[in-house]
């Protein structure tokens, strides 16, 4: 949530009260950094907001004359509200409003836009010139400047350190600002009886004067060097530190009249000891805070590897079941339905002329029938599973900020329409009406939208399916889209140069909308709409199910490509309407968009994942029929359940339980071609190593060889390798870096229900294709085979 963040005031200000006493310092705090005029109204409201939870600070704390606000000052003194951050002395406009302090005595400093002023914007300015070179430890001091909480004359000196979040390191979001009064500082170089001494506090920009009082403390004398110049030969100066360039600190300490009768030559050293020793505790004050601030990284960085293994162990241990079911239902589909077909033909002259026969073949035929729909219910039930497994994954690819998508250029209306079509037959047995206003203007042809074709299909599917779900029996759902040819060009100018496409203009947004006739949403509702896991009296309206997660994520994919999702309602009862807005962009000429249009076009292809990232694949083969297919899975219902759904449309599979006996097979056909001999009969090598026994072992648990002479065969190809990832004695990946190794180039898939990101990029790096998510769906594979030129899967035609 930068820069809207503040760190709870208790441990604030337990941190700080240590530091301040240690090091000295008058006052320790952090400085966000914002760039308006995006980040100043929410970061004011924020605030102020957090000042009001806040015991500590007072109720009218960062209140100026003209209100509340960000505020710089005029060099007269009178306050301004600062929005935009223009300065003359820099070429950044941005604000650093000081944010949380200490120090009670200068809270009027809160709100105060530090870049405002020119040397404590020169501070700033170094250290962001340094983040923007890649240095990202790099610290800067001010020049001596006069702290706007300080009426009278005291000079001060504000280091600054940049702040970046623990997950996004390389994002500079704010500073640590500290303050060091000079008096405070000086106070410390001499012994608490010493008087009489002038100190010279220079940083080649401006100079001051402090001395030693009668009463033996240090005050400020004037601006510039006034110290006595008879004293000259006694002087003794010492460089206190650099600001890189811009300003060289030094202390140049002088004696005046009242020195000598009680004070001998020791003090200017006791001086520099003293000062010595304050800068060794300062950087052991910073030394800790930087060792409490990694300690704390690493806290963090445990608890993310601890998620990530969790939602690992989650996701291969539900999706691997479940993958057995679906398979187990579809198959039983698809075979009761494949014999309920022959049986009625069988059937059909048989009993054409008995009344009574034909009654008990209805009743057949209807309780088949109720079968079939009973497995397709409990089938969407899994399904349904699945795709709440599938948004939690979702959810955390976007909470960590690690969603890609793969830009590539839509046409509008068809990525509309056929998003949108699957629903109407859902629309239709609910008993609801679904109408489709795309009407497209002449001026709109052409409209292409730069995204993730999947990924904006799951944001359309989300809002139309929850409209469907919400809507009343008898209603109806509209569907509508409107060209905006002058907004979110912006957008689009972003989308061009992420793809790098010289022959695309901006042509406004798309806007589509999606109106229901459901429950409704309140004010309250609207507002609380798209926060992650929000539902609204689901037990009433959804049964209890969902998620609660579809519309953040839908919200998510929507930002990643320049747009904007939003909801309407006129309050419960009445209905809500959903829009998403996408820049779109045209081509400059007509040979331009159809050269676009085709690259469109060949590229309608998605990614097999559940959802998730596309994988970056070459497409070195040429047409391919896929006949023969290896399937190796540890599990052996999941083998049966794929070897049967592959045999149902002509494929010809072959069984193996792990890595290691697929790898051995290959080796043996691999040797076999090419070898002199022309046996056509091989039986697998006798592997007498550590394997052998927990080989032989696993080879009684039932793997499956049927036909394997045809497979030794030298003459018959391997088209396709169907492989698990967690297996015994060869995992998948190591399995198909081995196969590759050897020389087998045809198609690997994993079939894995490992589906972290990670993972999948492991898989491929080691030589697979592709990835598909159990649980396994021959759609899915049918997909995926496509980008790869294969041209049938058995005796389906792709």
């Amino acid at each position: 949530n930068w820069p809207n963040c503040s760190i709870p005031f208790n441990a604030f200000s337990l941190v700080l009260i240590s530091l301040l006493k240690i090091g000295l310092l008058r006052d320790m705090g952090t400085v966000p950094l914002l760039y308006p005029p995006k980040d100043t109204a929410s970061f004011e409201a924020f605030a102020y907001e957090f000042f009001a939870e806040t015991s500590y600070y007072p109720s009218n704390i960062g209140v100026s004359p003209f209100g509340r606000g960000i505020y710089g000052k005029f060099l007269n003194g009178t306050k301004y509200h600062d929005r935009t951050g223009k300065t003359k002395f820099s070429k950044r406009n941005i604000l650093t409003p000081v944010f949380e302090i200490y120090d009670y005595e200068s809270l009027t400093a809160v709100m105060y836009n530090l870049h405002s002023e020119k040397y404590r914007a020169i501070a700033i300015d170094s250290v962001m010139d340094a983040w923007d070179s890649g240095i990202r430890n790099k610290s800067a001091v001010t020049p001596l400047v006069q702290l706007v909480q300080d009426p009278s004359p005291r000079p001060a000196s504000l280091m600054v350190f940049p702040i970046a979040p623990p997950n996004d390191p390389d994002v500079l979001v704010g500073f640590i600002r500290i303050v060091h009064n000079w008096d405070t500082i000086l106070s410390q170089a001499v012994p608490s009886n010493a008087k009489g001494i002038d100190f010279v506090v220079s940083d080649n920009i401006k100079m001051v004067t402090f001395t030693i009082t009668d009463d033996r403390t240090v005050g400020f004398k004037g601006s510039g060097d006034v110290h006595d110049r008879q004293f000259n030969s006694y002087r003794r100066q010492y460089n206190a530190f650099t600001n890189d360039g811009y300003s060289a600190y030094s202390v140049v300490f002088y004696p005046n009249a009242s020195y000598f009768p009680s004070f001998l030559m020791i003090g200017p050293i006791v001086g520099c000891v003293v000062t010595i020793v304050f800068i060794l505790l300062c950087t052991l004050c910073f030394a800790a805070y930087n060792f409490y601030m990694n300690r704390q990284l690493l806290h963090k960085q445990e608890a993310l590897d601890s998620k990530r293994s969790f939602v690992r162990f989650i996701s291969h241990e539900i999706r691997t079941p479940m993958n057995t079911v679906c398979m187990g239902l579809r198959v039983l589909q698809d075979e009761a339905q494949s014999a309920l077909s022959t049986f009625m033909v069988r059937l059909d002259n048989a009993f054409k002329a008995s009344a009574s026969a034909t009654s008990s073949v209805s009743k057949l035929m209807e309780r088949v029938s109720r079968w079939i729909d009973l497995m397709q219910e409990v089938e969407e039930s899994s399904n349904n599973a699945v795709s709440v497994l599938n948004e939690l994954l979702n959810y955390d690819k976007i909470e960590m900020k690690t969603l890609k998508i793969d830009k590539e250029l839509l046409p509008v209306w068809s990525l509309i329409s056929s998003s949108v079509k699957p629903f109407h037959i859902q629309a239709k047995e609910k008993g609801l009406v679904m109408n489709m206003l795309l009407e497209r203007d002449p001026l709109a042809e052409g409209l292409l939208v730069i995204g993730d074709s999947l990924r904006l299909a799951q944001v359309f599917r989300n809002v139309v399916s929850n409209a469907l779900k919400f809507s009343f029996k008898g209603t109806s759902v509209e569907i509508k889209q409107v060209w905006h040819k002058d907004r979110l060009l912006e957008a689009g100018k972003l989308a061009i140069e992420d793809i790098s496409d010289t022959n695309l203009e901006p042509a406004g947004s798309v806007e589509i909308s999606v109106k229901d006739s459901g429950a409704g949403l309140s004010a309250d509702n609207l507002k609380q709409l798209f926060r992650e896991g929000m539902q609204f009296n689901a037990n009433k309206l959804q049964g209890g199910g969902g998620s609660g997660l579809g519309l953040w994520i839908a919200k998510g994919i929507v930002n990643l490509h320049g747009g904007i999702i939003s909801a309407t309602s006129e309050g419960q009862g009445t209905g809500a309407t959903f829009t998403v807005e996408l820049p779109v962009v045209r081509a400059l000429s007509a040979d331009a968009r159809s050269k676009q249009n085709s690259h469109s076009q060949n590229n309608d292809h998605g990614s097999l994942l559940l959802g998730g990232d596309s994988l970056s694949l070459q497409d070195p083969f040429d047409r391919i029929v896929v006949r023969n297919v290896l399937v190796v899975d540890d599990a052996p219902l999941n083998r049966k359940m794929l070897c049967r759904l592959l045999t149902n449309i002509g494929c010809k599979c072959m069984e193996f339980c792990n890595g290691y006996e697929c790898v051995e097979m290959m080796r043996n056909k691999l040797q076999r071609s090419q070898s002199a001999s022309n046996s056509k009969k091989l039986t697998l090598m006798n592997v007498d190593n550590e394997f052998s026994e927990m080989d032989e072992q696993i080879h009684s648990k039932g793997s499956n060889h049927n036909n394997i002479e045809d497979f030794y065969d030298d003459d018959t190809a391997i088209d396709l390798i169907l492989m698990d990832f967690e297996m015994p004695v060869k995992k998948g990946p190591e399995a198909c870096a081995e196969l590759r190794a050897m020389g087998v180039d045809c198609l690997i898939v994993g079939v894995t229900g490992n589906v972290l990101q990670a993972d999948i990029d492991y898989y491929v790096s080691m030589g697979a294709q592709s990835v598909v998510a159990k649980p396994f769906s021959l759609v899915k594979l049918m997909e995926t085979l496509k980008r790869f030129h294969c041209v049938s899967l058995g005796k389906k035609i792709l």
